[in-house]
């Protein structure tokens, strides 16, 4: 360690991982400590904090208070991942947040400020299994929002474990008479049996659907977003 100064020796301290075997050779003479008066980080974190220059101006659309605004995340891990939901404003400041692959078990805590769980489907395990859904809705407009479908179908097939969660909500708020359809299909899920499901959500949300289709992927077949519709006189 000699002849490196403070820089290179907090490098090369950093890179251990266990003490096992970790010895000084020869005399160590501890670097001088930093004079932060003259330390060029020091000083700019100080000026950026005195100053800050750069002011935050990036404008989300879930500031608009005119409109519903919903936002869609597989989240792999509500748990995990919950403290980030918190801090973000692109979730704070949506009506509805609506989320899959949560890996919930019964006794999970899930609360979210300002917010109601309205639908929420765990595994069917007491273990972290990758389905599960949640919805959560700002407080106040919880009773213009009502679950017209909730589905879980959780099985076995020749290719393992297969899910598919389907939540479908209805939104009258003001003007807005608004559907929508939350859908989770684990990868090794034929997709027949995914559809035959959602249709009976669009049937009951009086839905057209437009489109609706699947590509191949490495992994398997995989449902891409599709569109839809309110039809006439709703």
């Amino acid at each position: 360690m000699s002849g490196l100064d403070r820089r290179l020796k907090y490098t090369a301290l950093s890179r251990v991982r266990s003490l096992q075997d970790l010895y000084i050779d020869g005399s160590f003479e501890p670097p001088r400590r930093t004079n932060i008066s003259n330390d060029i980080s020091h000083k700019e974190m100080a000026r950026l904090r005195e100053h800050h220059p750069y002011q935050f101006k990036l404008t989300f659309p879930e500031f608009n208070a005119n409109h519903i605004q919903v936002i869609f995340h597989n989240i792999r891990s509500v748990e995990k991942y919950l403290p980030y939901v918190k801090s973000d404003f692109n979730y704070c400041y949506c009506n509805i947040i609506l989320l899959v692959e949560t890996r919930t078990k019964p006794s999970s805590t899930l609360e979210l400020p300002d917010f109601e769980i309205l639908s929420r489907i765990d595994g069917v395990r007491d273990s972290y299994y990758s389905y599960g859904s949640l919805v959560y809705v700002k407080k106040n407009l919880k009773p213009f929002v009502n679950v017209f479908h909730e589905v879980h179908h959780f099985g076995k097939d020749g290719k393992g474990i297969i899910c598919v969660d389907i939540v479908g909500l209805n939104v009258q708020y003001k003007y807005a008479n608004i559907a929508k359809i939350v859908v989770y299909k684990s990868p090794k899920c034929r997709i027949d049996v995914f559809l035959d499901l959602l249709q009976d959500a669009v049937i009951k949300s009086k839905i057209q659907l437009q489109s609706v289709y699947c590509k191949k992927y490495p992994g398997g077949e995989k449902v891409v977003p599709f569109l839809w519709q309110r039809s006439e006189g709703h």
